[in-house]
């Protein structure tokens, strides 16, 4: 259920179409050719749609390729990390930490990547609506997933900006984070088998 869960958040708020309005800087301290939330997601997608559309997706290591080298850097897995494996993450050294995003990153592409096939055909119908202030440095993106006449879900995405751009560090549907979900995860497994467990 736990995988289910984080699948679904993971690929309903990836697969979206690029109908999200232009988004307007106001709210924001302008940055050195920063694209705002709105505009990355929607690059983000015609992306992903491209590659869905291709044959390439039906090859596992095509698909842990694109989402290497083309969705992960959309987030921000320092802070995804710090947040999902706290207090354990303030007690790990340089390198450990190190290891635990490596290890972060490649459980977020296996999980997709695993999981692609039945969640992507057909792609369902997203809407993003335009960001919202959340904090003198973060954005959250509405969005809606039609996933059938007269049944959607809602969610947001998360995003917060930094030296290289705006960056995605959570994202919510129907009120449930995952990385609230990969918190649990992590902590469960520090129950069962010890800090050491967070270590690949």
């Amino acid at each position: 259920m736990l995988r289910r869960h984080i699948l679904i958040i993971l690929l309903a708020s990836l697969i979206a179409p690029a109908t999200a309005q232009a988004y307007q800087p106001p709210f924001y301290p302008p940055g050195p050719q920063w694209a705002g939330p709105n505009e990355i997601l929607a690059s983000a997608f015609e992306r992903l749609r491209a590659f869905v559309e291709s044959p390439a997706i039906h090859n596992g290591a095509l698909a842990a390729e694109f989402l290497e080298t083309q969705m992960a850097p959309l987030f921000d897995f320092e802070a995804m990390a710090a947040w999902a494996a706290r207090p354990y993450y303030q007690q790990m050294s340089a390198e450990q930490r190190t290891q635990f995003k490596q290890g972060m990153k490649r459980r977020f592409i296996e999980l997709i990547v695993n999981g692609m096939g039945p969640y992507i055909s057909p792609l369902p119908r997203v809407r993003f609506y335009p960001a919202r202030p959340a904090g003198p440095d973060r954005a959250d993106v509405p969005m809606e997933v039609f996933l059938q006449p007269g049944v959607s879900m809602r969610g947001y995405f998360h995003l917060q900006s930094g030296p290289a751009g705006w960056k995605i560090f959570d994202a919510s549907m129907n009120g449930i984070s995952g990385l609230f979900l990969f918190r649990q995860f992590l902590l469960q497994q520090v129950r069962l088998n010890g800090p050491n467990a967070l270590l690949p």
